[in-house]
C-alpha cells in the first residue's frame, strides 16, 4: 500500500533526562499514482529526516523518489507536482517560509550552472565569477550577457570593449547606449 513504511534506520542520543531522535532514514512504498504496488514491484523512496534545534523529533528533509528524483523541503515538496520537463531535483516547501539555493564558490573562483547534451556538455552557462564579481550567460557555448561589477549590461559581443552602462554588440558593429 502507498505509504507503508518498510523500514527504518534512526539516530538518537541521550539529553540527560530521556532520549530523542536526532535524525533517521526510512523506506517506504512510493507509488506516484496511489495505491497497492503491483504483484511484480515493490517501488520505495529513502526519507532523510533530521531534528533542528528545539525540535522534539526528526522531520522530512529529503527524498530519493523511486524514479531517481530528488525532493527536499519536506513532506511538502514532496505533494507538490512540478512541471514534467524540470522534476529532477525539486526544492522547497509550500510553506510561507522563503526557500533558495545558494552556490559557493571561492573569491577567486567561479560559481556556474551548466547546461549539457550529450554532444556538448556545456552548451549553456550561467556564470558568477567571483573574481570581478561579474556575472555571465552562455548560449550555444558562447557568452552571449554579460553584467560587470558595476551594473553595465553587456549583449553579444566582448564587453571589455566598452565602458557605456548598455552595450549592444552585433557582427562587426558596437553600438552602446
Amino acid at each position: 500500500q502507498d505509504g507503508d513504511n518498510l523500514g527504518n534506520l534512526m539516530f538518537i542520543g541521550g539529553t540527560g533526562s530521556n532520549f530523542r531522535g536526532a535524525a533517521n532514514v526510512s523506506c517506504i512504498v512510493d507509488i506516484p499514482s496511489g495505491g497497492a504496488a503491483s504483484s511484480t514491484s515493490m517501488p520505495g523512496a529513502l526519507i532523510l529526516s533530521t531534528s533542528n534545534h528545539n525540535q522534539s523529533s526528526p522531520y522530512e528533509r529529503m527524498r530519493i523518489r523511486p524514479d531517481g528524483r530528488i525532493v527536499m523541503g519536506g513532506s511538502t515538496a514532496v505533494s507538490f507536482t512540478p512541471h514534467g520537463n524540470a522534476d529532477d531535483l525539486v526544492v522547497g516547501a509550500t510553506s510561507a517560509a522563503n526557500r533558495g539555493i545558494t552556490i559557493l564558490g571561492g573569491t577567486s573562483n567561479r560559481a556556474s550552472i551548466y547546461f549539457g547534451d550529450t554532444d556538448d556538455n556545456d552548451v549553456g552557462q550561467i556564470d558568477y565569477n567571483h573574481n570581478n564579481n561579474a556575472m555571465a550567460f552562455h548560449t550555444n557555448a558562447g557568452e552571449r550577457l554579460s553584467i560587470t561589477s558595476s551594473g553595465e549590461v553587456n549583449i553579444g559581443g566582448n564587453y571589455t570593449q566598452t565602458t557605456a552602462p548598455l552595450c549592444v554588440t552585433t557582427d562587426a558593429n558596437s553600438h552602446g547606449i
